[in-house]
């Protein structure tokens, strides 16, 4: 049989092929480059976009952090799901603004809705750490992913991090942190009740930004 191809026909391939892959690019590389991007930098910032949490510079990288799990097990994120997360650091004694975090916590992630899926609840604590509240939290906020942290890698890691000119400290803050495990934005915890359920819906609507903007996770 002769073979009909003709060097035309060989030039649509191999120009299909090339749209085929720029495609590609534009479709999975390209938006995750532009969110690694945006939260490594302060670009989302700069823009002007009204975030209502505040911007830690530099970010924190939490893989920096060696942790395990209550058992004592290493905790390995990179072989979890590339999720988004909510961190809080248990402080050394929980108050008020303490337990009302937790209950926050807990309320946003259910007010994520059908990108819940998306985004986990991490509780850090460290020797410090209040523990008069393990069986309540067991029982009320059974889905948090409870890790342990030495207290000394923690101060260091946060003595490095600055809210504009002020160092952070890791106490009574909730934290977002993205798939990559950059903590790119940090809430305080407030007393008074009615005012934390008020807060913690402008932290969703930071979360839901976020989750918008990026596929990663």
């Amino acid at each position: 049989m002769t073979n009909t191809t003709t060097p035309n026909d060989n030039t649509k391939s191999v120009s299909n092929n090339r749209i085929s892959f720029i495609l590609l690019l534009v479709a999975f590389i390209i938006p995750a480059g532009l969110a690694y991007v945006v939260l490594k930098t302060d670009f989302w910032q700069s823009q002007g976009t009204a975030n209502n949490g505040t911007l830690i510079s530099p970010v924190l990288e939490f893989d920096q952090l060696s942790l395990t799990d209550l058992e004592g097990a290493h905790f390995d994120r990179s072989a979890s799901d590339k999720l988004w997360w909510v961190m809080f650091v248990m402080p050394p004694q929980c108050d008020v603004a303490c337990k009302n975090s937790l209950y926050q916590m807990r309320q946003l992630h259910t007010a994520t809705g059908p990108e819940r899926h998306r985004v986990t609840i991490m509780l850090l604590s460290h020797e410090q750490s209040d523990t008069s509240l393990d069986e309540l939290i067991s029982a009320e906020f059974p889905k948090f992913v409870r890790l342990r942290v030495d207290s000394n890698k923690l101060n260091k890691a946060f003595s490095s991090a600055q809210l504009g000119d002020t160092p952070t400290s890791e106490s009574s803050q909730l934290y977002l942190m993205d798939p990559m495990g950059v903590v790119f934005m940090t809430y305080p915890s407030y007393e008074e009740e009615h005012e934390s359920i008020m807060k913690g819906k402008l932290i969703l609507k930071d979360l839901q930004r976020v989750l918008k903007l990026s596929r990663i996770g």
